[in-house]
């Protein structure tokens, strides 16, 4: 779990103030590299994985505009990708519990802390999204999340209990503290600086904002088919209102705090991760 929480700090110091003129977040990843390694949460090809991803990312930063950023880019976001997806052998992520079933009603899950998916979205992070630096920025993401992020919020769970995807349940399991803070840091965080900060962002310069939107959350709404039709179509519109914060306050923190509070509503107000269908 140190591991975990050094990666959490690690995400939230990519905002923090740099030290002598030097960001903060490259000690405290590789801190949390060696954490992992000494708890056995990276081994072998997760480890090689994280190692490759951080390199290019930073010889990507480096390059800028160059014609070899572009290649590197792309190494980039499939390592992120395939470490974002679990994929990589060699990752043991931290269990919080064992097999919960959180309500009767509910469908059973065991909560445990994305760390290969923590490392990935903060390389995605630094690479490809400005962050907000000032207080102006700031008020920007506030003013998003209330115009965008609170009527969102309330459009997703009145169309999952129109659908029969959820039903009331108000709850604070005793993980609930780690299991958001994974969650915001390493889910929202990741999930985020890939379809906003990546594709939606990328594409924008090429074939527009709407077109960028619509596929990014499309995409979205595609990576999220393994919990069903049903919970891809919820995961496409939430997606297009992710993606609309993003558009409209040109801020990546605007699309993963209005993640998280969709996110957080469900977890905290509602059956999860969804009413069993029995």
């Amino acid at each position: 779990m140190l591991s975990a929480a050094l990666l959490m700090l690690a995400v939230l110091s990519a905002w923090g103030p740099r030290v002598a003129g030097r960001p903060v977040w490259p000690a405290v990843f590789a801190l949390a590299l060696v954490a992992a390694v000494a708890e056995g949460v990276l081994a072998s090809w997760a480890l090689a994985a994280v190692l490759a991803l951080a390199a290019a990312g930073v010889l990507y930063t480096q390059l800028a505009h160059r014609g070899l950023a572009r290649a590197l880019g792309v190494v980039v976001a499939l390592l992120a990708l395939a470490l974002a997806l679990h994929v990589v052998p060699g990752a043991a992520n931290p269990v919080l519990a064992g097999l919960q079933r959180l309500s009767p009603q509910s469908l059973p899950f065991r909560p445990w802390l994305s760390v290969d998916k923590g490392f990935a979205g903060l390389v995605l992070l630094l690479c490809f999204v400005p962050l907000a630096r000032s207080a102006a920025d700031w008020r920007q993401v506030g003013a998003t999340l209330l115009r965008v992020g609170v009527p969102l919020v309330v459009l997703i769970v009145a169309a999952s209990l129109a659908a029969g995807y959820v039903a009331p349940d108000p709850k604070w399991p005793a993980f609930a503290l780690p299991f958001l803070a994974g969650n915001l840091l390493f889910t929202c965080v990741a999930e985020e600086a890939f379809f906003r900060g990546l594709i939606q962002r990328g594409l924008a310069t090429t074939i527009g904002a709407a077109p960028a939107l619509a596929i990014a959350s499309l995409l979205f709404g595609l990576a999220h088919l393994g919990g069903g039709p049903l919970y891809a179509a919820i995961a496409a519109f939430a997606g297009l209102g992710y993606g609309w914060a993003y558009q409209r306050s040109a801020r990546i923190e605007a699309a993963i705090l209005c993640h998280f509070a969709l996110n957080a509503v469900h977890f905290l107000g509602f059956s999860y991760p969804a009413l069993s269908p029995h």
